[in-house]
């Protein structure tokens, strides 16, 4: 089940989400002021992806660990271990009015 075009089509998405938001926080990607709402929309959806994601891997679960970090088996890896821990550095390193939901 884990190695599957569906498994694969799901982490791409994952990837490109995260991906997004760091370039969005790192001033990289710029969205025009009626797309305010689409950023709030994306930032809530990162927040839940990273919440699956650590979902599947609490208990440490090193099999599904291993598996975020590298697909062997797909046609291609998404290293979203890596993606996560760039984000959470973009939230640290540039804390802002912006970046954070509160």
């Amino acid at each position: 089940l884990l190695y599957s075009a569906k498994s694969e089509l799901v982490l791409s998405k994952f990837q490109a989400l995260i991906t997004s938001q760091i370039k969005f926080l790192k001033g990289e990607l710029y969205l025009k002021s009626y797309e305010v709402k689409t950023a709030r929309d994306i930032e809530s959806l990162v927040i839940k992806t990273v919440n699956v994601i650590r979902l599947l891997v609490e208990g440490h679960n090193l099999e599904i660990q291993n598996f975020l970090r590298y697909q062997r088996s797909l046609r291609t890896s998404n290293d979203l271990v890596s993606a996560i821990k760039i984000l959470l550095e973009t939230y640290v390193v540039k804390p802002s009015k912006g970046n954070y939901i509160g």
